[in-house]
């Protein structure tokens, strides 16, 4: 019986060499003439061709064929080009385990952390990237990045395997990285330190952190708009698995006061803003406006001036005070002003049990009521009580 004819796109290959078109992309794929075994060949035709007609001329000789197209493989494939490729075409496809896709921070992260993989595995053959190689490049970040950025490597090794690259996943069997980080917490003295050698932008972002609580993400993202009928209100986004709260802050005099200073010579709609020292196209693409705070810029920021005052200096920098320690100094200073636990949790954004049933009874957005209005003087206690909101 003479064999079946070849599709067009495959006549002028070599014999068990295929091509396949994918996403407006041709791809090549080697099947094994005894096994039927599948290998991917990349995209470049002339290599796939060369690897093709090694594979058909080798084969015929006692050697183990396994073996043999692992090695063709890992001579035209570098981790870089099929991370690169996942990167590319797989990754901003990805939903979560609720079948949503995911958010632009969460893809953000894990593009972050492909690209890394890319700049320390690139040049290696993909066949070549080991357990220990994938651990001693996890190894270089603080334990939850450790983690985050393995979960994204296993999804993307995974997809590696399912594409024929591979026949084992390199991150399976790697140790989880230790999260726990004793990080040492921000005096109030250290505060009023580093806000008085902040520049002005970032001394309004720490006030308004101390009196509002909220996260650094919900810091930069507070707009002028988004204060009507004397309250300030505020879409907390917080990490995967947690429910957002929607906070309605009745604003204060020492609030007020803030917002006040917040309305400075520079036209702009978010509270936290300052003009970046060059407009790069760049930049300007990746913002709202050319005046927003990215929240790992505050973050930086933050941290730099502390260093530059020895703060916590004699710790790893991972055990410093961080900007996420000013919420955690404020809610402090809110209740031995008095301010009851009910009312400081409900500013943080913290639910309940009922609150969390309340929020999932009803329909469309619901706020939470607090109040803000610290007195971060030199005797923080004296400000009235606050038992509820």
């Amino acid at each position: 019986m003479s064999p079946r004819p070849r599709k067009p796109g495959s006549r002028d290959l070599p014999a068990h060499l295929y091509a396949k078109r994918q996403r407006g992309k041709t791809y090549y794929r080697y099947r094994h003439p005894v096994t039927g075994k599948w290998y991917g060949m990349g995209q470049n035709k002339a290599r796939a061709v060369k690897a093709a007609q090694i594979l058909n001329s080798r084969l015929m000789e006692p050697m183990d064929a396994e073996r043999l197209a692992a090695s063709v493989t890992a001579e035209r494939e570098t981790a870089g080009e099929v991370l690169s490729q996942y990167l590319d075409e797989v990754l901003p496809k990805q939903r979560n385990r609720h079948g949503r896709t995911i958010s632009p921070k969460t893809l953000e992260e894990q593009q972050r952390a492909i690209r890394d993989a890319v700049r320390d595995l690139g040049a290696t053959p993909v066949q070549e990237v080991t357990r220990r190689r994938i651990g001693k490049h996890l190894g270089q970040y603080p334990g939850r990045s450790a983690n985050a950025r393995r979960s994204t490597l296993r999804k993307a090794w995974a997809w590696i395997v399912a594409s024929g690259y591979r026949d084992d996943n390199p991150v399976e069997g790697t140790l989880r990285a230790d999260e726990h980080v004793q990080r040492r917490r921000l005096t109030l003295e250290e505060f009023r330190r580093i806000r008085s050698a902040a520049e002005p932008w970032l001394q309004n972002a720490l006030d308004l952190a101390l009196q509002t609580l909220q996260r650094r993400g919900d810091l930069v993202r507070m707009r002028f708009d988004d204060i009507a009928d004397g309250c300030l209100y505020v879409r907390q986004r917080k990490t995967a698995g947690e429910e957002s709260a929607n906070l309605r802050i009745r604003i204060s005099p020492e609030l007020q006061e803030v917002i006040a200073r917040c309305r400075d010579d520079v036209v702009s709609p978010f509270l936290i803003h300052r003009p970046p020292a060059k407009r790069r196209r760049e930049y300007m693409e990746s913002r709202d406006h050319w005046t927003q705070v990215d929240e790992r810029y505050l973050t930086r920021a933050f941290a730099a001036v502390r260093d530059e005052l020895g703060i916590a200096s004699d710790l790893p920098t991972g055990q410093r005070p961080s900007l996420h320690e000013v919420r955690a100094l404020g809610g402090r200073l809110y209740r031995e002003a008095g301010w009851s636990e009910e009312a400081v949790q409900r500013l943080m954004g913290h639910s309940s049990a009922a609150m969390t049933r309340h929020y999932l009874s009803r329909h469309g957005e619901t706020w939470v009521d607090c109040e803000s209005g610290l007195d971060a003087g030199q005797n923080p206690g004296s400000a009235r009580d606050k038992t509820g909101v």
